[in-house]
């Protein structure tokens, strides 16, 4: 199944997640003029500092397995072990999938 914002910027929580790994890897497609951006909650619902949407660099390309990058960088640094959620915000795109590497 995926997850569908229109011309709207439609929002999805993920559960908890126990985060292991630097990366978040993402499967979506992009209309013209749409864009994803991520952000990554901690266990409190807080967005977590430099990873906030909008310090998240938008997706606004297709693909199969394209990187979720903030203007800190790509790494999620100091995750490991703790339990995260993810947030998307999507305009004109869809999200089929998630993963972290």
């Amino acid at each position: 199944a995926s997850i569908n914002g229109g011309d709207e910027t439609g929002r999805l929580t993920t559960r908890p997640i126990d985060f292991q790994g630097s990366r978040l890897h993402v499967n979506a497609t992009v209309a013209r003029g749409g864009e994803l951006r991520v952000e990554v909650l901690a266990h409190d619902g807080k967005p977590i500092a430099e990873h906030r949407a909008a310090d998240c660099l938008p997706i606004t390309a297709d693909g199969i397995d394209l990187t979720v990058s903030w203007k800190a960088g790509e790494k999620l640094a100091g995750l490991d072990d703790s339990r995260v959620r993810f947030r998307f915000f999507l305009k004109n795109a869809k999200l089929f999938s998630f993963w972290v590497e």
